[in-house]
């Protein structure tokens, strides 16, 4: 759970919401059950907060104070939750959350880039239009919402940021900067690369395909192949040069893995291991092969 930092006196008046209705860690599904169980007292409560805010102005100055105070790695506020709950009630078509006059928006911040150094300078542009993302929320919309070249371009940037010794560099800079805006964009900037570009070993020797169940390892070499196209322009690629015949061959996988038990076994042994988890490239190749199944053979 994220802990709760002390107000500000000028916003103390926020308090009691803060108390009865926050503390989900902005996890956005929480707030939507939580707002279900809502009673007309609840719903009044929060709303009297949020004319407040309005009334008083307060929605850049709370805003800037909580992204001030937001440091990774560090205790944050949980004022920023108020906003995820705002936004759930303003999801549900009520009123006054609706008009949206109370959203997450703080002043602008004076970045000084010339503190990045000459060979780390190829990260400004992706961490100032990447690293603002820093909120549950936010990093859903962008996966959803990034285009297959902007996807692209991220992966050309996780393959040089992965490169032996980058990393080290770059948490050296950050440490010499810590708690400096610049570092911060590109540590989030770091996490959505660790979000949205699987980890996948260039060397397939290094695969370890024993940990499929016996029954499931049929996936291992199709996943082994197919698992590599995980990005859309990609798979558009293969699409236009795969071949006759082994298009039919995905068609012929795709048929046994739609079964209801064959499926229900290769999800439940998904589920074992994270979607990008480094450790385990393998569930991560299976996860991209059923995707390609799903584009190459609709039946799927």
């Amino acid at each position: 759970m994220s802990q709760p930092v002390p107000l500000p006196d000028e916003f103390s008046y926020l308090s009691d919401v803060l108390n009865r209705y926050t503390n989900h860690d902005g996890n956005v599904s929480d707030y939507d059950h939580l707002i279900a169980s809502f009673t007309a007292d609840d719903l009044k409560r929060v709303s009297e907060a949020y004319e407040e805010i309005v009334r008083r102005d307060d929605t850049r100055a709370l805003s800037t104070f909580i992204s001030q105070s937001f440091v990774p790695g560090k205790p944050m506020t949980r004022a920023w939750e108020l906003f995820q709950l705002f936004d759930a009630l303003a999801r549900k078509g009520l009123k006054p959350f609706v008009d949206k006059e109370v959203e997450y928006s703080p002043a602008p911040r004076m970045l000084d880039w010339t503190k990045l150094p000459a060979d780390l300078s190829y990260l400004r542009e992706f961490a100032a239009k990447y690293g603002v993302n820093q909120f549950e929320e936010d990093r859903r919309r962008l996966a959803k919402e990034i285009s297959d070249i902007e996807l692209a371009e991220l992966a050309a940037l996780a393959d040089r940021v992965r490169q032996p010794g980058e990393m080290d560099r770059i948490y050296e800079w950050r440490m010499q900067y810590d708690g400096d805006p610049e570092p911060e964009l590109v540590a989030w900037l770091v996490q959505i690369l660790n979000d949205l570009v699987p980890r996948l070993p260039k060397d397939k020797s290094k695969l370890d395909w024993k940990k499929l169940p016996n029954k499931l390892r049929y996936l291992a070499e199709p996943a082994s192949i197919y698992g590599y196209y995980w990005l859309g322009v990609d798979r558009d690629k293969l699409l236009k040069e795969i071949s006759h015949r082994d298009l039919l061959a995905l068609s012929e996988l795709a048929k046994k893995i739609r079964s209801p038990r064959e499926f229900k076994s290769i999800s439940r042994w998904l589920a074992q291991y994270g979607l990008h988890d480094y450790n385990n490239p393998e569930a991560t190749l299976v996860y991209y092969l059923l995707e390609v199944l799903g584009e190459f053979a609709p039946e799927f």
